[in-house]
């Protein structure tokens, strides 16, 4: 016996009901017999459908199983109305799938070309690391060169103060300070 049926209150629902269908997350698959069993015309406008390309199955009565509960068929504008609902809906999933290959199509696009940026954003970070490393060795190595020459100036000043002082001596008695 089939689950009871299932009855959706917008296109909306519908859309989600025919889109689980598709990705195979729902066993039940609603049958024409389904629709003809429903109890007034909006519930049965409101059931999902596997799919309406095979019109046979569309166009067929329902079948007869002998059920005190079956009621007649409904008239001929009923069901093409209901056909009309359904290759809308079906029309709409279709629609909604193409939509969703797009996005996921452009996803895959975006993630790849983030993912060569992030590539080439780090590529060139380290560079400017790089560069900003060897500048500091640069300076610092100069910074110290400058300070040896200092300290060896001054070395050399504390080594011959000696031969300064003499100096500021004759300096001081030749031109008299």
């Amino acid at each position: 016996m089939p689950p009871p049926l299932q009855t959706y209150n917008s296109v909306l629902g519908r859309t989600i009901h025919n889109i689980e269908q598709a990705q195979g997350t729902e066993i039940y698959h609603a049958t024409m017999s389904d629709i003809f069993r429903a109890d007034d015309t909006e519930q049965a406008e409101m059931i999902s459908l596997q799919s309406t390309s095979d019109m046979n199955v569309a166009n067929s009565p329902p079948p007869s199983d002998g059920s005190a509960d079956a009621t007649p068929a409904p008239n001929g504008l009923a069901t093409k109305g209901l056909i009309s609902d359904l290759n809308c809906s079906t029309a709409l999933l279709r629609n909604l799938r193409v939509r969703n290959s797009i996005l996921a199509a452009d996803l895959s696009r975006a993630t790849a070309s983030l993912s060569r940026r992030e590539e080439k954003e780090a590529i060139a970070t380290a560079a400017l690391l790089l560069i900003e490393s060897r500048r500091r060795i640069k300076w610092m190595a100069t910074a110290a060169f400058t300070f040896a020459l200092w300290v060896v100036y001054l070395l050399w000043c504390w080594y011959m103060r000696v031969e300064f002082e003499y100096i500021r001596q004759r300096r001081g008695e030749v031109f008299g300070f």
